[in-house]
């Protein structure tokens, strides 16, 4: 694909069902004021483009008087923030120890795979897990 010297940028678009009006949001991580909406995932994805293309800032990072927003600091696709970087944006603590993060919520009676292949079929006949 040929660019012919135009600097081309990528951002990461989050598309979400509307569980208010139906159908779906596209969002743009770090650009709150960037949405997509649509009857489908394509629609709402296009609706979020054009918003992109129309909006002149959306290229530069969101800054309040000079001082660094981290919400609005964009990402490559393929940056990888230190652990340590990441939980402070999120506000959250690393958790060093993966058992720390398990739960006794799980049912005795149900293997993780019956409720991957409970999700797989919801999904198939529409309920929208």
């Amino acid at each position: 694909m040929k660019n012919d010297g135009v600097q081309v940028q990528q951002f990461a678009v989050i598309v979400k069902p509307n569980p208010e009006d139906g159908g779906y949001i596209a969002t743009v991580p770090g650009h709150p004021h960037i949405v997509g909406q649509g009857e489908t995932e394509e629609a709402a994805l296009e609706d979020a483009r054009i918003a992109l293309e129309s909006t002149p800032e959306a290229g530069e990072a969101e800054t309040t008087n000079d001082a660094e927003d981290p919400e609005g600091t964009p990402h490559p696709f393929d940056s990888r923030p230190a652990l340590e970087a990441l939980a402070s944006e999120q506000g959250v603590e690393p958790v060093d120890d993966f058992d720390a993060l398990l739960g006794d919520f799980w049912p005795d009676d149900e293997s993780a795979d019956e409720f991957v292949l409970t999700l797989r079929e919801w999904r198939r006949d529409g309920m929208g897990a």
